[in-house]
């Protein structure tokens, strides 16, 4: 008996390689294909070429071409603090981008938390810059503000110094 089966090729489309080899293809008796992929990078994007054949070793032309998107995680890194500089009445802050690779998604922005030291709930903000000034703070008090990075995948660990 000659059964049709689909043979597929991957590659990943950005820099993270399939980790354990092409996926595995099983053709079943009833003309179903199924495909197993393991191993997979988070937030990384996959594509898989698929050749229909009739006999080992035979391939035609490309039939289709899939996409697949693995899910975004939260960012697995804090931005490195830099900077604190306080004024009368404002604080300036500036901190380092995480690398892409610790993003594990698209970035959105950073999300911005500070407080009096004595106060019961924090102010929050966001900004798309790696630096911020905070307004209207008084004079000669403790604050504490902290920063962290809001992807696709939710938000990551935050960096806090203390003002």
């Amino acid at each position: 008996i000659v059964m049709n089966c689909i043979v597929l090729t991957a590659k990943a489309s950005s820099t993270q390689p399939w980790a354990n080899g092409i996926p595995s293809t099983t053709c079943k008796s009833n003309g179903a294909v199924v495909v197993k992929a393991e191993s997979l990078q988070e937030a990384t994007q996959y594509t898989l070429t698929a050749y229909s054949t009739a006999l080992p070793n035979e391939r035609s032309a490309s039939t289709s071409i899939f996409i697949i998107q693995t899910l975004d995680t939260r960012p697995s890194a804090a931005p490195t603090m830099l900077s604190a500089t306080p004024s009368l009445f404002s604080a300036s802050f500036s901190w380092t981008a995480i690398p892409q690779i610790d993003v594990n998604g698209v970035f959105n922005h950073y999300a911005i938390a500070y407080q009096r030291t004595d106060s019961p709930s924090p102010t929050t903000t966001s900004t798309q810059h790696t630096s911020i000034t905070i307004r209207s703070l008084t004079f000669g008090t403790h604050y504490w503000l902290s920063v962290a990075v809001v992807a696709s995948g939710g938000i990551g660990p935050n960096s806090t110094i203390n003002f």
